[in-house]
């Protein structure tokens, strides 16, 4: 059986696995800014590899993984091709996991973007004739439309597949097979038909891309705000003097993590001890997925965050509040709260009694947690993730 969530999982990693391989082969021809701005892009890609891994339940050696990509030889984007056709390890994992659907899924991906890197050199702003002081310009320009037109055979061959598992870029295929082209091998003669050619197909292939990954153009701009974040909390000394600043700072995850796929975030005030602070507030009207389960087994109508910006360790004094507010009700018995630390033995027993006594759960997110729920809402969009794994550990740990 299909499983769509499988499908948009592996689709995604063959984006992050492409463009890693594609910023890897011409880093060694990059200098000063350009190549430290490949190097952080191709971090943040292998970051992405490894996250969304963890969510497909796939091993990922790291070591392993980059030193069989500096171990080959590839001058050119084919070289990295035919490598990922030799030698990649995801797609044999997929489909000794999920089934061959998962595997093809992961190569049509990963080939579409890798073959966008070769369209776009095909895809020139000057004409080709142009390029005869370049030396070897002529035979580079061969070997680039032999391999797009391997894919392309590839593509077709899949049709059914496409149709079935990726029919969001089946459009891209039949605009490609229809449009005009001249059956004649490239020479100097016919090389700026062949120019146009691929200026077509590149704009073909860039709606192909957003429709493989809607929010592929706007990934960098992703990245960037999750960095921000992560960067402001680890910044944010604990303490009273800053817990304005921690609320803030949390407030911003919040919208960050689950804005989609809550409508909002509200923000409620309260007295305590004789300070006003904030809590953020999650309405909870999903009827799908890890937010359903909350709502059916806590009745969590709401879900309320409480944020703890102490020096010391929370106590149990702390937790118990939290706890009183969610035996109202009409908010439910789910909430989370954000410390900047560890949770104690004493926290975590007081957490045990108030499920005990009371059906009641709180999720303990710490900073590391936090961290980590927002890089899988970065590379993955799914930080209720990291909030089903803490409930089965609670659950299994009971």
């Amino acid at each position: 059986m299909i499983n769509n969530s499988i499908v948009s999982k592996s689709k995604q990693l063959g984006l992050y696995t492409s463009m890693y391989l594609s910023k890897d082969l011409w880093l060694e021809n990059l200098e000063g800014f350009e190549k430290e701005q490949a190097i952080d892009m191709m971090s943040q890609n292998l970051e992405g590899i490894e996250y969304l891994l963890k969510l497909l339940k796939l091993d990922f050696n790291k070591s392993s993984f980059l030193d069989s990509i500096q171990n080959h030889d590839r001058d050119s984007l084919i070289d990295e091709i035919t490598w990922f056709f030799q030698k990649d390890v995801f797609g044999k994992q997929l489909k000794n996991k999920y089934g061959l659907y998962a595997s093809l899924v992961y190569a049509i991906a990963t080939l579409t973007t890798l073959n966008k890197g070769v369209v776009s050199s095909l895809a020139l702003d000057v004409t080709y004739d142009s390029l005869d002081d370049i030396d070897g310009w002529f035979e580079v320009v061969k070997e680039s439309i032999y391999s797009f037109f391997s894919y392309l055979d590839y593509m077709n061959s899949n049709i059914n597949n496409i149709k079935n598992f990726l029919p969001e870029i089946l459009p891209m295929v039949n605009d490609i097979n229809n449009l005009e082209f001249i059956h004649e091998e490239f020479t100097l003669e016919n090389s700026n038909f062949y120019l146009e050619y691929f200026k077509t197909i590149n704009k073909i292939f860039d709606r192909a891309l957003n429709a493989l990954s809607p929010s592929f153009f706007e990934q960098q701009d992703r990245i960037e705000r999750g960095k921000e974040l992560i960067n402001n909390l680890l910044a944010c000394k604990p303490g009273k003097r800053h817990w304005q600043d921690y609320e803030e700072i949390c407030i911003k995850i919040l919208n960050f993590l689950f804005v989609p796929p809550f409508s909002e975030v509200k923000e409620q005030s309260r007295t305590d001890s004789g300070d006003t602070r904030r809590d953020g507030v999650l309405p909870n009207n999903k009827y799908s997925g890890f937010w359903e389960i909350i709502r059916h087994e806590f009745q969590s109508k709401h879900i309320i965050c409480e944020f703890k910006n102490y020096t010391n360790d929370v106590s149990k004094d702390q937790l118990n509040q939290l706890r009183i507010y969610l035996s109202r009700p009409t908010i439910g018995r789910f909430g989370m709260l954000f410390l900047r630390k560890k949770p104690t033995k004493k926290l975590l027993e007081a957490r045990k009694r108030a499920y005990e006594e009371n059906n009641i759960l709180i999720l303990l997110l710490d900073d590391e947690t936090v961290v980590e729920m927002i890089k899988m809402a970065i590379y993955a969009n799914s930080a209720e993730k990291v909030l089903e794994d803490l409930k089965i550990q609670f659950e299994l740990t009971y």
